[in-house]
């Protein structure tokens, strides 16, 4: 039997000797572990067998509560079975018919019926519908909403200025030359002059009846969702196509300007072509365009275009797919109508919220009289264009593009 060593033990033996210790260490440790995972085994194997034991006994008594439940359905059912005449007759006043003492006896005899759906739970009862099984899908739908690519290829960043100034230089002149020793430096001059934005409201309420709030718990979340979603999309609205008045921003489409290049020409040019031109309209202004927008309908014209030998035809200057010409982006979305496009450098088109969408509720009038509340989702923002930067879109038709380039014979 192996018989642990002490320090001292240890340090009388030779080095051969402590070897085989420690192997006679390492197998006997290794079979106290073996020896005591075998009994946690069969512990956990006594318990099981005993669980497996219970849950029998268990089965049996439930088999035999069903087998006594079953015979007496069973004398039930044959109870049930007796005519329903038969049970009427005995139901009748027998003494009563034999001395004539009690008149005619009404007799009615009910006949059993199919329990379908439409029987056991009629249509015409008004709460039919919350009888039975019923899911309630979460959350409202909505029709679906157009795109905000404007807003989101937009130079966003927020803002905590209601006013937003910048200064431009103008009326540059001259310039600089290589000149010899001891001769006067050219002279160059220029002014320079501010612009500005002011921060543009777009806002939205709703006046709800407490008792609406309290009877629909999804109602308040549903709400500040549909306020924030509509917020988003007249913004996006106005980005694109605002005339800019007092109270509203100016949309990029009105900054933008149309296609006057006339020195690019091509012999039948398509959509590709004219997007191509446009964007060589604002690269010739030393701006770099980015994005070409252009409606769904357009795009898929653009894609089904066949030569005369039923090949499918691409233009030589855009990517496999079609959805870029050099470093321009084509993005298909319903905010631009079918037939026109807007290419530009999206970089110089600024927004700027100012303090972001903001929720808020109290009362209004006779609101708290009649337990009404008024939710408010608004919104305060910049955006504008740099009056230096305005050349760096273009906003025209195809039509009118391809008109404008197409190469007389």
């Amino acid at each position: 039997m192996f018989k642990y060593k002490t320090e001292e033990e240890l340090s009388k033996m030779s080095a051969a000797e402590r070897d085989q210790y420690g192997v006679d260490k390492r197998n006997h440790e290794a079979k106290l572990q073996k020896d005591a995972i075998d009994l946690a085994l069969k512990e956990q194997k006594d318990a099981f067998d005993l669980e497996v034991k219970a849950l029998k006994d268990a089965n049996k008594a439930t088999q035999d509560h069903a087998d006594e439940l079953d015979v007496k359905l069973q004398n039930k059912s044959a109870e049930a079975a007796e005519p329903e005449l038969v049970k009427a007759i005995k139901g009748l006043d027998l003494a009563k018919l034999k001395t004539g003492e009690g008149g005619f006896q009404e007799v009615t005899v009910k006949a059993a019926v199919s329990m379908m759906p439409g029987t056991v739970n009629p249509a015409a009862n008004p709460l039919s519908g919350f009888i039975g099984n019923t899911e309630i899908v979460s959350g409202l739908g909505s029709a679906p909403q157009g795109d905000m690519n404007i807003m989101r290829d937009a130079d966003t960043a927020g803002t905590n200025a209601a006013n937003i100034v910048w200064i431009n230089k103008y009326n540059e002149d001259g310039n600089a030359a290589f000149i010899a020793p001891g001769v006067l430096k050219p002279l160059r001059s220029f002014a320079v002059r501010a612009e500005n934005s002011t921060a543009k409201k777009v806002a939205v309420r709703f006046n709800v009846a407490t008792e609406t709030l309290e009877d629909y718990d999804f109602m308040a979340a549903e709400i500040n969702k549909d306020g924030i979603q509509e917020v988003k999309r007249k913004t996006n609205e106005a980005l694109l196509n605002s005339a800019g008045t007092a109270d509203e921003p100016k949309g990029i489409t009105k900054y933008a300007s149309a296609f006057t290049l006339t020195s690019v020409k091509g012999e039948d040019p398509d959509n590709y072509g004219a997007l191509r031109a446009a964007s060589a309209q604002v690269r010739s202004l030393k701006f770099n365009p980015d994005r070409a927008y252009i409606n769904p309908i357009d795009a898929a014209n653009m894609d089904l275009k066949k030569g005369a030998n039923g090949q499918y035809v691409l233009a030589p200057f855009t990517t496999a797919d079609g959805r870029r010409i050099g470093a321009i982006q084509i993005v298909e979305t319903d905010e631009i109508p079918v037939g026109s496009f807007l290419v530009g450098d999206m970089k110089k088109f600024h927004v700027r919220p100012y303090k972001g969408i903001q929720v808020k509720v109290g009362y209004n009038g006779e609101d708290f009289s009649k337990n009404m509340v008024t939710i408010i989702v608004e919104q305060r923002l910049h955006a504008y264009v740099n009056s230096i930067d305005t050349g760096a879109f273009v906003y025209d038709t195809f039509a009118t593009v391809k008109a404008a380039i197409l190469k007389v014979a």
